[in-house]
């Protein structure tokens, strides 16, 4: 197999199967806390596209998810995993979550050295959405004409909550505002609490320019602020 996209059901990774022109999917049960969310939306999206996935069972990284539901190793173990069925193995990240040491460009181009060694073969380890937010890339589904309903069936809530969405987790708050901000509704109510979170986050600094401009567009069209 060339490729192939580790897909969580959410809607950056189903983006990316867009654009890589439907690529073959593996989706990984590592025992996180949201599993059933995540599980649920991979078999709807599945059945509504046809999409190929591979299943895999491996509950071991689930086991140190800390409360923020950061798994460190996480993003390593799983293109480990992905480089045993193919060259070149697809992970979503976008260029706003480069603050993460195992979501920064340099992470992908240390493993490739690492597991392409292993394997003694060259694996490759792609970041289409370097230079994209979360924004960008629906802005993008959205212009190719892309059906926005799959979307809708995409999950994005990393708690156990018995809603699809929490509205209270930072996964939540960005899903959200990048559907509102493309018009888009994102089917999501968000709290108070969250909203304040991250305009805080505004005030103090912690966004790009840019970024921070998105969000307020579109905090207020879902009418937040």
């Amino acid at each position: 197999m060339k490729e192939i996209l580790l897909f969580s059901g959410g809607m950056d990774s189903l983006i990316l199967w867009y654009w890589l022109q439907q690529p073959n999917c593996l989706f990984v049960d590592v025992g996180q806390r949201y599993y059933q969310k995540e599980f649920s939306a991979v078999t709807d999206i599945a059945h509504e596209t046809g999409m190929d996935l591979i299943y895999k069972e491996m509950r071991v990284i689930g086991e140190v998810e800390k409360p923020d539901a950061d798994m460190p190793q996480r993003n390593m173990f799983l293109l480990m995993l992905g480089s045993n069925y193919a060259d070149k193995v697809y992970l979503t990240i976008q260029k706003d979550e480069f603050s993460i040491p195992d979501r920064k460009p340099a992470f992908f181009k240390e493993a490739e050295k690492i597991v392409s060694y292993l394997h003694n073969r060259p694996i490759k380890f792609p970041v289409p959405f370097e230079t994209m937010d979360k924004f960008d890339i629906v802005e993008w589904y959205k212009d190719m004409g892309h059906p926005i309903d799959l979307l809708q069936l995409t999950v994005g809530c990393y708690t156990k909550s018995k809603s699809k969405h929490c509205g209270n987790c930072g996964s939540c708050f960005r899903r959200a505002t990048s559907l509102a901000y493309n018009d888009i509704d994102p089917e999501t109510t968000l709290s108070p609490d969250i909203v304040k979170t991250y305009m805080r986050w505004i005030e103090e600094g912690k966004y790009s320019p840019e970024r921070a401009k998105k969000t307020i567009i579109a905090l207020e069209k879902m009418r937040c602020l």
